[in-house]
């Protein structure tokens, strides 16, 4: 089974949970360790390089940081394929029912949050914080 998350872009550290700027869907992987080894090197880049707060580009970047990862993975291991280039990935404007994490993306910190001990995914206040990472 599919370890499902979403990654939220926040644009200010004060931003409470459910103001997100824009959400990554994965559709597996979405465990910490499929997450962070990627996620935190970036976007403390990302935050070296750019405004820290410019949520659209930095949004971009882990996008494809990530699709970029897997595409070699699955070349490297023979699982490409014209079907799978298209899937695994999504931008959405909400958060889906399915996920098991949450990460969320703030200029200085990301937030790690469990959602999959709920049956209600929705409801955000319900979520366990994992870990508070500075970048």
């Amino acid at each position: 089974m599919s370890t499902r998350c979403q990654i939220g872009f926040y644009e200010n550290d004060t931003d409470k949970l459910s103001k997100y700027k824009t959400l990554i869907y994965k559709h597996t992987d979405g465990y910490e360790e499929g997450i962070l080894p990627l996620l935190i090197p970036l976007v403390r880049d990302f935050n070296k390089y750019r405004n820290s707060s410019d949520w659209e580009y930095k949004a971009a970047q882990v996008l494809y940081a990530f699709m970029d990862a897997t595409t070699k993975y699955d070349k490297k291991n023979e699982y490409y394929n014209d079907i799978s280039k298209y899937m695994g990935y999504g931008i959405s404007r909400s958060i889906q029912c399915d996920i098991e994490y949450y990460y969320a993306v703030y200029p200085s910190f990301i937030k790690v949050y469990e959602a999959k001990a709920y049956l209600s995914k929705l409801n955000m206040s319900k979520w366990s914080l994992i870990q508070t990472i500075e970048v």
